[in-house]
């Protein structure tokens, strides 16, 4: 799942990866354990570990919802890699509304739109919040070149993230999202 983050010491955003699994018969969520080595036990902040969990639990009850099964259950596990493929610890709440529709889209077996990129965050009552660093983000994204929507959560992301584009020309376009 394609996300965006900012680099925190230089402002400048970037196109990541974040890698998400689910296994059946099994509870849960987890993070690679290998990728420790090189991003530390605490390489990821509180806000961004809350809102991933948020973001599992908020796919997990879509997905699930109606299922006649009672005895299946799920195990997620995730990894964020930088724009070189190696992991990378990032900070904040920004990949998630991303990671609940990859969970989703993996729990339910549907495909994704490469199109599209999610610019919001979760919370754990399943509503999407806007994010920091639009600007930077949106930059980041029409750079890449790949993606054609931009989905937002918030009409002061909307506006920021169409006022970012219009300085860089390109056809993307907005769409608000609601959770």
């Amino acid at each position: 799942m394609p996300v965006v983050a900012v680099d925190g010491q230089t402002g400048k955003g970037f196109i990541g990866t974040l890698k998400l699994e689910v296994s059946p018969h099994a509870v849960g969520l987890s993070h690679y354990p290998g990728d420790t080595l090189t991003t530390g036990f605490d390489g990821f902040d509180d806000r961004f570990i809350q809102s991933l969990n948020h973001a599992w639990q908020t796919a997990n009850t879509l997905a699930l919802a109606g299922q006649t099964d009672g005895e299946l259950s799920w195990r997620g596990r995730w990894r964020f890699s930088g724009p070189d493929g190696q992991p990378q610890a990032v900070n904040g709440a920004s990949a998630s509304g991303a990671a609940a529709v990859g969970w989703y889209h993996a729990l339910t077996n549907t495909k994704l739109d490469p199109g599209v990129i999610v610019l919001a965050g979760i919370e754990a009552t399943g509503e999407l919040v806007e994010v920091d660093g639009i600007p930077a983000k949106v930059a980041a994204i029409v750079a890449d070149g790949r993606f054609d929507t931009i989905a937002v959560a918030g009409a002061a992301d909307q506006r920021t993230a169409e006022d970012a584009l219009k300085s860089k020309n390109s056809a993307c376009r907005v769409v608000l999202v609601g959770s």
